[in-house]
């Protein structure tokens, strides 16, 4: 173990701490022996400080007991004893604190946890640690975390270093800015006002720049969020028929719903902030104006980003756009799925269709006729026999890619914006065409809510909207030319409108003995044949229910350490039957 000549330094400062002797300041029980002489790294030395800190009420002792991991830590990390056994509570528990949750670990109290004040916010320049304000009910709470970035650097048993914001040149800020937006997706735990912070930082620290004058420039802070979400659309789609920001693409940058639902209507009016100054425009769909489209206007582009240069290729562009759309059908993962023999017929049939020479082919004859170009797909049955599974393995299959509409995301409580929805989603997916090397399947996963029966009497708003999502959906099927799939659990209640303009109808029942023998031997290997064939034949269970009890067998190894016997494993089967006891079948689509 390395140690610093400067130790005394160490026990000096543990001496001057302002903790005074308690009364109490009885031996502390050490879980390490005194002779333990293992060589101490960062992590090692962290956890002996965490573990001793707990409860310890940061008697003399306790600061005493470590001065060996005090003066290897101060020395590693360059700081001070308390601001080590702040990074060392921090890096334990995980997530953000208060003074309360750092007196309760502590066993101090709350204010004297808050006697850490000035080590905190020294911490907080050197940017090892965030300090957040969030809003609870009826007050500020003060919160802090590790920055992103501290835990790598300490399990590789280095002293984490900042990443350098400042003196950028124009290039390299919006680059830098890029990437950013890049990892938000991946980033999604961290907290929207630890975003804004970095942002606001970033652009604090490079204020040499036009764009970063202009952005403080700005009265009102979603302007700014606005500015840079275009900046970064600009810098990955520019040339593209899909330049420009959509209501997707600030949505998470806005926590407050009415908020965003003011934001969105100033945009589709062209009253933003940003439209009076010139800075956004709309977007263009075969030359006219789309409001539901922004994108920096030639004014911004020239005067806060006279530098910039786009590195993206054009052919990288339209497949950064498929990959923020579509589900690649690279990431699917290839599955074997076992049909019973009516169902395995039709899929093949529509698995040969849309494959590319198949569509095309097929695509060529109907126009031919005049028929529509379309093909639409409805797949229903029970719960668990595989319909979504089927979608993913098609696309795998056919090499095509998935677009799946968020049903949920559909409905809006603005009068009007649930319209604009389902319009933008067919949009969308018409663009999403042009840019594609093989045409995506647009899924409506769960469809129960959007494909049933229009009203008749209508005596409510919702009413109304319903119909008119619904009217919307018939009459983009009339003109459709993609693949479009469907899956739903129910068709009571489907519209015969839905019903006529769907070509292909494969319904899904419960697998027979033999597909369900296949299933239970393809997802228990470990069970031989003859087992798997008597489960098959006493429990009539759907594919889905059968994964249920493939995952507790699993998990049951896991836990003991034992694989379930027979009885273990038919009572996880009657189990699945136990959920489905006096339940009636919902009524509807």
């Amino acid at each position: 173990m390395k140690i610093s000549s400067d130790a005394q330094e160490i026990i000096d400062a543990i001496d001057g701490l302002s903790f005074p002797k308690s009364r109490f300041d009885e031996p502390i029980v050490d879980p390490y022996d005194e002779e333990d002489d293992i060589e101490m790294n960062i992590i090692s030395a962290l956890d002996r400080v965490v573990t001793r800190s707990r409860k310890s009420g940061l008697r003399k002792t306790f600061w005493y007991k470590l001065t060996k991991e005090f003066a290897f830590l101060c020395q590693e990390l360059d700081m001070t004893p308390k601001e080590v056994l702040i990074i060392g509570v921090l890096s334990e528990v995980g997530k953000v604190m208060t003074w309360e949750n750092l007196g309760n670990f502590l066993g101090l109290s709350r204010l004297k946890a808050m006697s850490l004040k000035e080590e905190i916010m020294i911490l907080r320049n050197k940017k090892w640690v965030r300090y957040l304000i969030n809003q609870s009910v009826g007050e500020n709470m003060v919160g802090f975390r590790l920055s992103a970035g501290v835990m790598t650097a300490l399990q590789n048993n280095r002293k984490f270093i900042p990443e350098k914001l400042d003196g950028l040149s124009e290039q390299a800020f919006v680059d830098r800015l890029s990437i950013f937006f890049k990892k938000d997706g991946a980033n999604s735990h961290i907290p929207l006002e630890d975003k804004v912070e970095w942002l606001n930082e970033l652009c604090e620290v490079n204020k040499q720049l036009p764009l970063c004058e202009t952005y403080f420039s700005l009265n009102e802070e979603s302007s700014r969020k606005l500015l840079l979400l275009a900046i970064n659309d600009y810098t990955i789609y520019t040339g593209t028929p899909s330049e420009g920001l959509i209501e997707s693409d600030i949505e998470d940058w806005f926590e407050d719903e009415f908020e965003l639902g003011d934001i969105k209507e100033e945009l589709a009016e062209g009253k933003q902030e940003l439209f009076r100054l010139g800075l956004l425009e709309f977007g263009t769909d075969d030359g006219l104006a789309d409001t539901n489209r922004w994108k920096l206007t030639l004014k911004a582009r020239e005067d806060l980003l006279g530098a910039y240069k786009p590195r993206i290729r054009r052919r990288d562009l339209i497949r950064m756009r498929s990959d923020r759309d579509l589900r690649s059908h690279v990431d699917i993962i290839e599955k074997k799925l076992f049909y019973n023999a009516a169902e395995r017929e039709q899929i093949e049939r529509i698995s040969r269709l849309i494959s590319k020479d198949g569509l095309e082919n097929v695509k060529a004859r109907l126009s031919e006729s005049g028929l529509r170009c379309g093909i639409s797909c409805l797949l229903y049955g029970a719960p668990g026999t595989g319909k979504t599974e089927t979608v993913l393995q098609l696309a795998k299959r056919t090499g095509r890619d998935i677009f799946q509409v968020n049903i949920a995301g559909l409905r809006d409580k603005f009068v009007g914006e649930s319209e604009k929805n389902i319009k933008m989603v067919f949009e969308r997916y018409k663009k999403l065409c042009q840019g594609c090397e093989q045409i995506p399947i647009l899924l409506f996963n769960e469809a129960d809510a959007i494909f049933g029966c229009r009203f008749e009497n209508l005596r409510s708003s919702v009413e109304k909207m319903d119909n008119a999502i619904q009217n919307i959906i018939l009459q983009e099927m009339e003109t459709f030319e993609g693949i479009l799939i469907a899956t739903t659990n129910l068709t009571d209640n489907l519209d015969s409108a839905f019903d006529r303009r769907f070509l292909f109808k494969v319904e899904f029942t419960n697998p027979g003995v033999e597909a369900r023998t296949k299933i239970w031997h393809s997802m228990l290997p470990e069970i031989d044949e003859e087992e798997c064939a008597t489960l098959a034949k006493e429990f009539n269970l759907s594919g889905g229910q059968i994964e249920n009890v493939a995952r507790k067998y699993k998990i049951e190894y896991v836990a003991t350490g034992v694989y379930p016997d027979k009885d273990k494993v038919k009572s996880f089967c009657k189990e699945e039957y136990l959920n489905r006891r006096n339940t009636h079948r919902r009524v509807g689509f």
